[in-house]
């Protein structure tokens, strides 16, 4: 227990976990917070009854839902540790031991007499009262270990060997963590014989070129970003940055106190970037919930091309893409940076989705498109124009969509059948971490799909698609009859499945 003496400038920062404005001291303890006991599902029942917790108990509601779509569903998985004791925890990197921290508790266990305080508890009831008034940017450098983890996570969206301007470089950990990149640090001190000095916040910005420009906690502190964001579109391909939301940190006090001199959203963000043709194609959080935001150039709209599919022909219903987005939810189940494949393509729309959240190491995106003809002949229907939909302008149109994702992710293009698709990787030994199946919807085509995906899926990968329709009425029940009889025979079981007609199943786990 650790007694601070408050000032009315500290804040708690999620729950009473942390405290802004106030370093208590060296070393942080860790609690050991069993919550998945054999009472587990009678707690769960009880507390979202109580409806106590954070937002109306959400977490419990999300337990009590897992738990009823799987009674039998288990927290243990291979890489599970029995817990031993303390010492575990420092070897497995879940702790750490300051090595004067270790030697003052060590010295005080050996010596007789009363135990010693050590120093760094007594500085902890000092008060600093921190003053951030009258900084500048060059002021603010928090470089510690988690800003290097941010930099690491931040750079896996970088190509290898591209050229990159690094706005805001600091200790320059970026190049140091990928030695393959044409780097340009930039930063309002000299950080190097190499780097390069400008001061942002008096409009300087450098004129060189380059692929990325990246941006690790640097727009927080920038007083005109539209005018910042207009010089890193014309000098950059892509943008890859991380930013404190103001949904994540609302605390403008705090923020004030930190030297962020914005309060952006995140919808304000993309229409600083979207006034640039640039798109956003990626987006993920960092442990400390910061934002990182992948942009890049839509080289077509920067062009101003006309689309493949002219707009007052355009009769796609607005209730599909509406659905597009409800659809998300299903690809939380997949694990991020892995290979994909999406199985019916037709223009796209879901696609950029699937890449802007699986972040995928690659992603195959499939369907016949032109061999099947020139038309799609399903009918006077509104997803094909009343059957004027070219498939070539089908194929066109997904490819323009997904053109500003390929300057970040390996995206490949295959015009074929699902089932020669997935043959073809079974003969190469390629597999799949997840495969999103969006085809004809049909019993006999879905049932060999998943047959097909099961011979080169990973051994923790997920099936997941769409048109879950339980309803023998339903013109799509093909494919909930298809997913249930593979289950059955082949030891998988579902994830999840329902909102948005979405599904994903697993191979079941093998203890």
């Amino acid at each position: 227990m650790i007694r601070v003496r408050w000032n009315q400038r500290f804040r708690y920062t999620h729950s009473t976990h942390k405290i802004f404005g106030r370093t208590v001291g060296e070393i942080s303890g860790l609690l050991l917070h069993f919550k998945f006991t054999p009472q587990f599902h009678e707690h769960v029942c009880e507390e979202v009854e109580r409806g106590e917790h954070f937002d109306d108990a959400r977490e419990y509601k999300a337990y009590r839902a897992a738990l009823e779509r799987d009674p039998e569903f288990l927290v243990i998985q291979n890489g599970s540790k029995r817990f031993e004791n303390s010492r575990q925890l420092v070897e497995l990197g879940l702790m750490r031991e300051p090595f004067d921290f270790m030697a003052k508790t060590t010295d005080s266990l050996l010596q007789p007499g009363p135990s010693q305080v050590p120093e760094f508890a007594e500085e902890a009831t000092v008060y600093l009262e921190p003053d951030f008034s009258g900084k500048q940017l060059r002021e603010f450098n928090y470089f510690d270990d988690e800003w290097k983890a941010q930099i690491g996570q931040m750079s896996n969206f970088i190509r290898h060997g591209a050229s990159v301007l690094d706005l805001g470089c600091g200790p320059m950990w970026l190049k140091d963590i990928r030695p393959d990149l044409q780097y340009t640090g930039v930063d309002s001190c000299r950080r190097s014989d190499n780097s390069l000095v400008a001061d942002f916040n008096k409009g300087e910005f450098p004129v060189t070129k380059s692929s990325y420009a990246f941006l690790s906690g640097v727009l927080e502190y920038v007083q005109d970003v539209p005018g910042f964001v207009e010089r890193i579109c014309t000098t950059s391909e892509a943008c890859i940055l991380s930013y404190c939301l103001r949904g994540t940190h609302p605390d403008i006090s705090a923020r004030r106190q930190w030297g962020w001199v914005n309060d952006l959203t995140m919808n304000e963000i993309e229409n600083l970037f979207s006034a640039h043709s640039f798109l956003l194609v990626a987006e993920d959080m960092t442990a400390s919930r910061n934002k990182i935001l992948v942009f890049a150039r839509d080289a077509a709209k920067d062009q101003r091309l006309p689309p493949p599919v002219p707009s007052q022909e355009d009769a796609f219903p607005t209730s599909e893409l509406e659905r597009n987005s409800q659809r998300k939810w299903v690809l939380g189940h997949l694990n991020k940076w892995g290979v994909g494949a999406e199985l019916g393509v037709f223009r796209g729309h879901f696609s950029q989705l699937l890449a802007r959240t699986a972040l995928p190491k690659k992603l195959y995106l499939v369907d016949l498109w032109t061999k099947q003809g020139e038309l799609f002949d399903l009918g006077e229907i509104p997803y094909t124009n009343y059957n004027k939909l070219t498939t070539r302008q089908a194929m066109e149109d997904a490819m323009r969509r997904m053109a500003p994702f390929k300057s970040v992710f390996d995206i490949e293009f295959r015009e074929e059948t699902s089932l020669e698709f997935l043959d073809g990787l079974a003969q190469t030994g390629t597999t799949l971490d997840y495969a999103y199946i969006d085809t004809y919807h049909q019993y006999d085509q879905t049932l060999a799909e998943l047959h097909a995906i099961d011979r080169v899926l990973a051994p923790h990968g997920v099936i997941f698609g769409d048109e879950w329709h339980p309803s023998k009425h339903a013109v799509f029940h093909g494919v909930y009859r298809a997913v249930q009889e593979f289950c059955r025979s082949m030891d998988y079981h579902i994830v999840a499945c329902g909102p948005a007609l979405q599904w994903c199943v697993k191979r079941r786990p093998k203890y």
